[in-house]
């Protein structure tokens, strides 16, 4: 019995690492905004991936994880909202005021008699944000593409792929009007600081790098108007 909880124990442990879940991660789920913090600000991403199925029995992707670049041991989870359409969803989150940077995607299958996950880790040089209080920020699109992998290997944790940010300069904004109209309606627009298209393997090395910028947007929450930083 002491063997049969310790490898549970082990089990649950491990699972915490492999899924990149840890207790008490903050919450960011618009649709419980008593859990929310008492300073934050939104933020919306929409990932695309050129496959018909991410892995056996995994179809698309279920988190985004993103990291406070001010402090590293600070994670966030924002979930999708909605199925999403061609192997797309959109994923909505509020953060606290800080300087961030995508981190992994996550997709996260619990069936009767097992749990099945893919992990895709976002490089840095994809771009980093900023989330200020009552703003909102629309990361636009990233693209997932997959490989075969190297010698037919079978496995979906052994496949290359490559993530880079779309260059369609889609605005969420219309996607959270429909999902949380009482935010939207107090939108207003506002341009934000821009990033760098990458291209990056598994493992987070760089394999092509764009020479322009893409800007991420931003929407002010409060009053406000149209500027350039």
């Amino acid at each position: 019995m002491g063997r049969r909880l310790l490898f549970v124990l082990v089990l649950c442990a491990l699972w915490g690492v492999l899924a990149g879940c840890a207790p008490g991660m903050p919450n960011t789920r618009l649709d419980r905004p008593d859990k929310l913090p008492d300073r934050y600000g939104i933020v919306a991403v929409q990932v695309v991936s050129n496959t018909n199925r991410l892995a056996p029995f995994l179809d698309n992707w279920t988190s985004v994880y993103v990291v406070d670049l001010e402090d590293t041991s600070k994670r966030y989870q924002l979930e999708a909202k909605g199925t999403g359409l061609l192997n797309s969803r959109v994923f909505i989150g509020a953060l606290p005021p800080g300087h961030y940077g995508l981190a992994m995607l996550q997709s996260l299958m619990h069936g009767s008699d097992a749990t099945y996950w893919i992990n895709a880790r976002v490089p840095r040089s994809v771009g980093t944000f900023h989330v200020d209080e009552n703003h909102f920020t629309s990361l636009g699109t990233l693209a997932y593409q997959p490989f075969p992998a190297p010698g037919g290997e079978s496995g979906a944790g052994r496949k290359p792929f490559v993530v880079t940010r779309m260059e369609d300069r889609q605005d969420l904004a219309e996607f959270v009007a429909d999902a949380y109209p009482d935010f939207h309606a107090r939108l207003r627009p506002m341009a934000c600081r821009g990033g760098t298209r990458t291209m990056a393997m598994p493992r987070g090395s760089t394999s092509l790098r764009g020479s322009a910028p893409l800007p991420w947007h931003a929407i002010r929450i409060a009053s406000g108007r149209r500027v350039s930083r």
